[in-house]
């Protein structure tokens, strides 16, 4: 049984910090840059605790699911708004790290010894095999119709 004194389970809720940073920063433009320390002057937490990065992380999420912005952190200075060339740029790292980890997924199954599988292990373990090369295939085959950069 839970301690009744206990109001929040899982910690202190981001919400009320969250909606701070919506309310003042919820209508930038793109290339904007927010400071870091601006940002922890806001919610009144320090930016190197883990609070602080809790708050940000939920607070970058619900911008880009309600307001389509994606903020980016630039290294030592803050956020910023991306503009629509630096999105493509982060959709092709997410991109490209999908692809290595496809390529590891596949990598395990193949080096894994099916004999000591069961049978259900090993229809799994053959289907992730399978996937992996349909996947790195497909994004091949689509790679090679994009036009070149020029």
């Amino acid at each position: 049984m839970k301690n009744s004194t206990t109001i929040f389970s899982g910690g202190v809720p981001t919400e009320p910090d969250v909606k701070t940073l919506m309310d003042q920063y919820g209508e930038i433009g793109e290339g904007v840059t927010i400071p870091w320390e601006e940002i922890s002057l806001a919610i009144n937490v320090p930016c190197k605790s883990s609070r602080y990065r809790t708050v940000v992380n939920a607070w970058r999420k619900r911008m880009e699911k309600e307001k389509g912005m994606l903020l980016i952190a630039i290294n030592g200075v803050g956020l910023e708004v991306a503009s629509p060339s630096q999105r493509v740029t982060k959709a092709h790292g997410y991109y490209k790290q999908s692809l290595r980890r496809v390529k590891r997924s596949t990598d395990i199954a193949d080096g894994t010894d099916r004999v000591r599988l069961t049978d259900i292990e090993r229809r799994a373990c053959d289907y992730y095999s399978k996937i992996g090369g349909v996947f790195r295939l497909a994004a091949a085959t689509e790679q090679k119709k994009l036009p070149k950069a020029e």
